[in-house]
């Protein structure tokens, strides 16, 4: 039975922000590889419109804990308006990031009602063990990911 958890979510928006969005884009691959994380992009899309275009990445980034959990890290990040001024892009940004915690990804101890009372019994038991083996790293890696994306984007503004 798999058991999912919502234990992280951040929203950001900044007017009028001075950025590179390949270094953001970047940025975000190789701070979620050195996390041991995959990232599998959703979303990518370009749109032209009549104040500046539009851009926006969906991404996931999921890492297998062990046999048992893992995190999964959602990531949207919408940029409004952009223009290019100097080597640099100028805009509107909206981020959106949540993290989940899944145990029993792989549905182990869904099978049965016989199984599915083990599990409830099993978590209650393991409750700590749970918090800081699965939860609190995965918290941790979500806030690094968010800490750089809205340092790479606060970094020329």
């Amino acid at each position: 039975m798999v058991d999912v958890k919502k234990i992280f979510e951040r929203k950001l928006n900044i007017a009028d922000g001075v950025f590179k969005i390949d270094a953001v884009y970047k940025g975000i691959k190789q701070k979620s590889d050195s996390l041991g994380y995959t990232l599998v992009e959703k979303e990518h899309s370009n749109k032209s419109g009549k104040y500046g275009g539009e851009i926006k990445f969906d991404f996931i980034l999921d890492k297998e804990i062990d046999y048992f959990a893992k995190g999964e890290i959602s990531v949207e990040i919408i940029f409004l308006n952009i223009k290019k001024a100097k080597g640099y892009d100028v805009g509107n940004i909206e981020l959106k990031m949540s993290a989940m915690q899944k145990l029993d990804y792989k549905h182990r101890w869904g099978i049965n009602k016989f199984n599915k009372f083990l599990f409830s019994i099993y978590q209650n038991l393991m409750k700590e063990n749970f918090k800081k083996k699965y939860l609190i790293p995965i918290i941790i890696d979500a806030t690094t990911i968010y800490n750089f994306i809205k340092e790479s984007i606060e970094e020329y503004g």
